[in-house]
This record gives structure tokens, C-alpha cells and sequence, in this order.
């Protein structure tokens, strides 16, 4: 796993390189279920999923970076628990 993630970073930092930035690289990375959760969560339409990150006009990136603030601390209270306490 470890592998995946130093790899995933270097190609990260190439994109940033030629013009990508760490955060497009990292979002366009994203499996298609996930931008789609995020997609959905920012009332984006469908065929923003299938977008680069640097295909979104502005408003877009707007909507989903509050998207993405708006869920982090939700998340991170409910993430790691074991599935027994999910009552």
C-alpha cells in the first residue's frame, strides 16, 4: 500500500510540474465512485465526473471545494470505527 500511495504522490508532483496542480492531480486520481460522491455532494452535475479537475469553471471548483470542507470534519468523527458501532 505504501508503494501505491509513494507512487501515487510522484506522479502528483510531475503533474505539478507541467502545469497540474497537486490538488487536480490528486482529485482527476480519484476512483469514479468517489468523485461522484463528491460530485453529488457539491450538486454538481453528472458530467462533471467525468471531468479533470481543471475542466471545472469556477463556480464549479467553488462547489465542490465547500463540498469537500463541508464533510471533512463529518467524516473524520465517523471514519476508523469498527462496523459493530455503526447502530
Amino acid at each position: 500500500m505504501e508503494q501505491v500511495q509513494a507512487a501515487a504522490e510522484s506522479i502528483a508532483q510531475i503533474h505539478a510540474l507541467f502545469g497540474n496542480s497537486r490538488i487536480g492531480s490528486v482529485y482527476d486520481s480519484l476512483d469514479f465512485d468517489m468523485r461522484k460522491t463528491l460530485c453529488f455532494a457539491a450538486g454538481l452535475k453528472q458530467r462533471n465526473i467525468d471531468m479533470k479537475l481543471s475542466q471545472f469553471d469556477h463556480i464549479e471548483k467553488v462547489k465542490l471545494h465547500h463540498a469537500i470542507n463541508s464533510l471533512e470534519p463529518v467524516i473524520g468523527k465517523l471514519a476508523g470505527h469498527p462496523i459493530n458501532e455503526f447502530k
